[in-house]
């Protein structure tokens, strides 16, 4: 029992009263609040590092889009273009039996592109005029 009645005196003043228990007791309170210090202080540099960043590399609002760039075909010419994939595919196949080499690119649903090389562009644009695909 003597161990219980020294815990029980820790927490009160001479005059017998509780009121001096936080700081018998270490000062929970305060120990609690110098750790929330630094943590509130990193927390604000974090949000602030956020909204920079966010600022620096956001979308602009008040900026207009950029103008998508015309498609690059490099060496190669457009000959067709047709409303599939597959009708692209057969107007290459009757290209390859004339002896042409050929490509397609689908830049947007229903429209397929079909490019050849130049030099053989004017055989290609007259078989792609009579395929009926």
């Amino acid at each position: 029992m003597t161990g219980t009645a020294y815990r029980r005196s820790l927490g009160r003043s001479r005059d017998g009263s509780s009121a001096a228990r936080g700081e018998a007791h270490g000062g929970t309170l305060d120990r609690v609040s110098q750790g929330l210090g630094p943590l509130v202080l990193i927390l604000l540099v974090v949000g602030l590092l956020a909204l920079v960043t966010r600022w620096a590399f956001g979308p602009g609002y008040g900026r207009s889009a950029r103008p998508a760039a015309p498609p690059d075909d490099g060496l190669l010419v457009l000959v067709a273009t047709v409303s599939s994939p597959q009708t692209a595919r057969a107007l290459r196949a009757l290209l390859s039996d004339a002896g042409i080499r050929s490509t397609q690119r689908t830049r947007a649903p229903h429209r397929t592109d079909v490019l050849v090389f130049p030099d053989d562009a004017a055989r290609a644009r007259a078989l792609a005029a009579s395929f009926t695909g």
